[in-house]
């Protein structure tokens, strides 16, 4: 009912009970009232009472009206306002009151409130049309869920992501939405959204990630999630973001397609096939046998040096070709060196190894190869080495005894093929590379490895070893020193070289964490990486991870490469500069003027310094060739701006001459030598 008619009937009412009440009292003392000849007494009396009672009522009935118009009424129709504001929820509607009424400073302190509120809605308003605005400008697909799993917005990326509008998904569960799968498993899993509402706290990327869409194609994609919470801290959802990483998975194929497979031939390098032995020999069946050939392509220089790189290469791809024709489907053929192949058949027993090897001779013997008008003949040297599975220890191992009979067929004349057997006199005299490698693998298991350094000098502060190069060492069965240039080729030709890369910077991280006080009166420490390092794809994780396990900065490490090795893998030595130089890593081209044209090639690599081979610094005080080609790489490296240091400094006749051309650095016997790393603790430095 209106206020106004509830005021109206309520004042009726309480004048008619007034009158009813006079009325009554009245009539009352009259029917009840006995005769009494005091009657003339008090009939007076009541008739002045009856005036006054009515005027008393009277007066209680203005009070009432006042009541209701001055309080009650206003109260009321403040109360319906807000009740109407409430529910329109419209901060920007006001209440009305009559300023001589006693609700209008109540209406006023209210009014003020809401235009408190319209400020913070308006702000609040704001906000949510900036933050939807940079949601729609994300290229990442973005889902808010409620605390029930179910999707309350969608930004448009995520018409891009799933290929269809997505505006009939939402209100519906995420899982319904989109279907997970994880790549290696191939099986679908539970989407992370709903682990987030669970255990509410933030998911951080998950890759090895597809999604399946609705017309069966796949995408790969990296997914995060994000709680939301009320003011309370209660969950109220959260924000799923979905990035397709489909392009970038190509491009890692490819790169590691790039980085694991010859370019020349398109066959498996040597890396992948080590990798591939170690996978077929794992599922091992008794009796059954493994065998490595390892074939070289006998005066393979007279095409490739005398008919020029393409025609080598040309070579290369047919006879890959043809060493197909003569095996099976499943074995596998791979080049692992410039001139070598190495073969891995699976076999009932030697006779079918040696029955290839002799195929693959005489299907050489008959091959011409032709180029320019010109022709060769080609002739191959094997050595074969057989195993059974179940007896085999790591597939290097395998390689390297069926290169110690390649070598003996070399010997022999080539042309030939030669089984490797551990009773044969002659081929026991080559073995020593067979002992080297089981020496690196023991020196890995058993720690006999060791940390050197040699200090690194600024030509402007010679007195003064503020960045050092850590060096290995290595120590045999019998704790003998074995020199670098003997078991470093061996690490990186048998695939141990990432294993002792990871070796050295385990231990020189976990060094420097102890002693942070050498740390800090270092300005550079330099660690060197193999090819085999550069081209692992998961060697700058492994480097990011030794950081943050130690505690460490990247800013005092530099990472060293050889030219060579640089330029074997230029993609891959790409990608680990950019990744590591996010980390503050310096990077350090090593053995610089060895490779085929360092100059066309330094252009393509992000260093910070260029380390000029020794062969070209030993003798320049008094070789003008030398003199020439050093001052030449030092004006090239300032004009990039490149600093520069000049290894194996011998004397201090090199040192002189350095210094007159304007070199950075210099390093060498001459100036420090190589040290045990623990002795750093107690140098000064100087």
């Amino acid at each position: 009912m209106p206020t106004k008619k509830r005021f109206l009937l309520s004042t009726l009412l309480l004048a008619a009970l007034l009158v009813y009440l006079v009325a009554a009292a009245v009539i009352a003392f009259v029917i009840y009232q006995p005769p009494s000849t005091a009657t003339s007494a008090w009939l007076p009396a009541l008739l002045w009472s009856l005036p006054v009672a009515a005027i008393l009522g009277l007066a209680v009935l203005l009070v009432h009206i006042r009541q209701q118009r001055m309080v009650l009424y206003p109260l009321t129709e403040l109360g319906h306002a807000i009740v109407q504001i409430a529910s329109n929820a419209d901060t920007r509607e006001r209440l009305v009151a009559d300023e001589h009424s006693l609700s209008y400073e109540l209406a006023t302190q209210i009014n003020r409130l809401l235009d408190v509120l319209e400020g913070e809605h308006f702000a609040a308003e704001n906000e949510k049309s900036r933050l939807l605005q940079v949601l729609d400008s994300v290229s990442d697909a973005v889902f808010q869920i409620d605390a029930n799993g179910v999707v309350r917005y969608m930004n448009p990326a995520v018409k891009e992501l799933l290929e269809h509008s997505p505006h009939d998904l939402l209100r519906k569960p995420i899982e319904d939405c989109m279907m997970l799968i994880d790549d290696m498993h191939q099986k679908q899993i539970s989407n992370p959204a709903y682990r987030c509402l669970t255990v509410q706290e933030a998911l951080a990327d998950r890759t090895g990630l597809s999604i399946v869409l609705d017309n069966g194609k796949r995408k790969h994609v990296r997914v995060s999630a994000t709680p939301l919470f009320d003011m309370t801290g209660l969950i109220t959802g959260c924000l799923l973001q979905v990035r397709d990483t489909s392009e970038t998975s190509v491009l890692q194929q490819q790169l590691t397609s790039t980085t694991r497979f010859d370019n020349a031939t398109g066959l498996p390098n040597r890396e992948e096939f080590i990798s591939r032995i170690e996978k077929v020999a794992s599922k091992t069946s008794r009796g059954e046998m493994i065998a490595v050939l390892s074939i070289d392509v006998d005066h393979f220089a007279m095409v490739n040096d005398g008919a020029g790189r393409a025609a080598g290469d040309e070579l290369l791809s047919q006879l890959g070709a043809l060493f197909y024709v003569h095996v099976d489907m499943s074995d596998e053929v791979a080049r692992i060196g410039t001139d070598e192949f190495g073969i891995m058949l699976t076999a009932e027993s030697a006779q079918r190894a040696t029955a290839i090897a002799e195929s693959l001779i005489k299907a050489a013997n008959e091959f011409r190869f032709k180029w320019e008008g010109k022709s060769w003949q080609i002739s191959l040297s094997i050595g074969v080495a057989v195993c059974e599975k179940q007896h085999q220890g790591d597939a290097a191992g395998l390689i390297v005894a069926a290169d110690a009979a390649l070598q003996l067929a070399k010997l022999k004349g080539g042309g030939r093929y030669v089984v490797h057997s551990n009773d044969d006199p002659l081929l026991a005299e080559h073995t020593d590379t067979l002992k080297l490698y089981t020496d690196v693998t023991q020196a890995l298991e058993l720690e006999r490895f060791s940390l050197y350094f040699q200090g690194i000098f600024a030509l402007k502060a010679l007195g003064e070893m503020r960045h050092i190069e850590i060096l290995l060492r290595m120590l045999d069965a019998e704790n003998r020193p074995v020199p670098p240039d003997l078991f470093v080729p061996v690490a990186e030709r048998y695939g141990l070289a990432v294993h002792v890369d990871r070796w050295v910077i385990s231990h020189t991280f976990e060094f420097f964490a102890k002693h942070p006080q050498v740390l800090a009166q270092l300005d550079m420490i330099s660690v060197n990486l193999s090819g085999a390092s550069i081209s692992d794809e998961n060697t700058p994780q492994f480097i990011v991870s030794e950081l943050d396990r130690h505690k460490l900065k990247g800013d005092k490490f530099c990472i060293e490469f050889t030219e060579t090795a640089a330029i074997a893998n230029v993609d891959a030595a790409r990608a680990l500069s950019h990744e590591l130089r996010r980390f503050g890593f310096s990077f350090a081209l090593d053995d610089f003027g060895t490779g085929m044209a360092s100059f066309s090639y330094l252009k393509n690599f992000d260093v910070d310094y260029l380390k000029i081979d020794g062969s070209f610094v030993r003798h320049l005080h008094n070789d003008k060739m030398d003199h020439a080609i050093v001052k030449a790489f030092s004006d090239i490296a300032a004009s990039i701006p490149l600093k520069t240091i000049a290894e194996f400094v011998e004397n201090e006749p090199i040192l002189d001459v350095l210094e007159t051309m304007g070199i950075t650095y210099a390093q060498g016997f001459h100036l420090h030598k190589p040290t045990p790393l623990e002795k750093l603790i107690l140098s000064d430095h100087r």
